[in-house]
């Protein structure tokens, strides 16, 4: 597990990063766009990034998407998350992107499963929500790697917040089944992920199907580690997305 661990750490800070997208200003209810955000949570003031679509919201608000980003993109900095995953497929499509997008942001080098950084991750999505307008049964929790077991923890710890989860290319959490197993999840991962192997998806997906849930499974042929790559692109998973509902 630690050797995997270093390897995907590598892998994040070699290949798959995006620029950073343009960030743009606070304007009240006339922002737009990536905003880089502050809040407080977990005993200190800690930035974060949204993207807040540039068309109306629809009745009841506006999908929400909490992206949850690998160990190259934690930090303080609050725009990491954004360059990786999610952020850049948005930046090539600001003006039609029409799902509200979270993008919390734990230390360098820190995992998800735990309850520090969950917390971080919730807050990051009520701060965003508060001031946004998006739907509180709309609520998707995704993200890659280690973050991709974020969605795992996140999901598992607060399965009331969430309409369904999208782990990507993530390292298992078999503890969370029980809270897991009434959430539509789609899990994706590489078949031959050469940093975090399949079978952790493998293994969740057994266990999930075995107790009763609802789980979709994308297995590219792939012997790379970036199935966020295509999956984001994928029109179909955000058709998904918006199907679901809380339940």
């Amino acid at each position: 597990m630690k050797r995997a661990f270093v390897l995907s750490v590598l892998l994040l800070l070699m290949v798959g990063c995006g620029s950073t997208p343009k960030f743009s200003r606070e304007n009240g209810e006339r922002t737009k766009g990536f905003v880089l955000r502050e809040m407080e949570s977990v005993g200190k003031t800690r930035k974060y990034s949204v993207f807040v679509p540039h068309t109306p919201p629809p009745p009841g608000g506006y999908p929400v998407i909490l992206a949850m980003h690998g160990l190259g993109e934690g930090g303080g900095d609050g725009k990491g998350p954004t360059k990786v995953g999610i952020g850049p497929v948005i930046n090539k499509q600001q003006e039609s992107f029409d799902f509200l997008v979270v993008f919390p942001q734990i230390g360098g080098m820190v995992n998800w499963n735990n309850d520090r950084s969950a917390r971080i991750a919730i807050d990051a999505l009520d701060n965003a929500m508060r001031d946004f307008n998006g739907n509180p049964d709309r609520v998707i929790a995704t993200g890659y790697s280690n973050g991709g077991q974020g969605a795992w923890v996140v999901g598992g710890k607060y399965p009331d917040r969430f309409a369904g989860l999208v782990p990507m290319c993530a390292y298992s959490a078999t503890e969370y089944v029980p809270q897991l197993k009434n959430l539509p999840i789609w899990v994706w991962h590489n078949s031959l992920d050469w940093a975090v192997s399949n079978g952790h998806s493998d293994r969740m997906v057994k266990e999930l199907r075995r107790a009763g849930a609802n789980v979709k499974y994308t297995q590219p042929s792939s012997a790379s580690h970036d199935v966020w790559v295509n999956a984001f692109k994928d029109q179909n998973l955000y058709a998904w997305m918006k199907q679901q509902r809380r339940r």
